[in-house]
């Protein structure tokens, strides 16, 4: 689970990243309202680094973002082993 925080009124919230790359990532686990599209945040990839990112689209719990500049993803290491709660 990871950190985003949007830079409006929208409350904080834990993510799932699912795809990763060094311009955008697919992530699930936050609905975000109709009409979102363009919203900017900060997604915390590692621990204690934001990402600038905006909201490209959402549906059903998942979402696209676009980073505001690259990441370099070879540089982060491993993913970090998440378990399961869902049941």
């Amino acid at each position: 689970q990871r950190r985003w925080e949007p830079n409006t009124y929208l409350p904080r919230g834990d993510v799932r990243i699912r795809n990763l790359s060094p311009g955008g990532a697919l992530i699930d686990g936050i609905e975000f309202p109709k009409g979102s599209e363009g919203l900017k945040m900060k997604l915390e990839i590692t621990d204690g680094q934001p990402v600038e990112a905006e909201l490209r689209w959402s549906r059903e719990g998942l979402a696209g973002v676009r980073f505001a500049r690259p990441v370099a993803i070879e540089s982060l290491g491993p993913a970090p082993s998440v378990k399961s709660t869902r049941r």
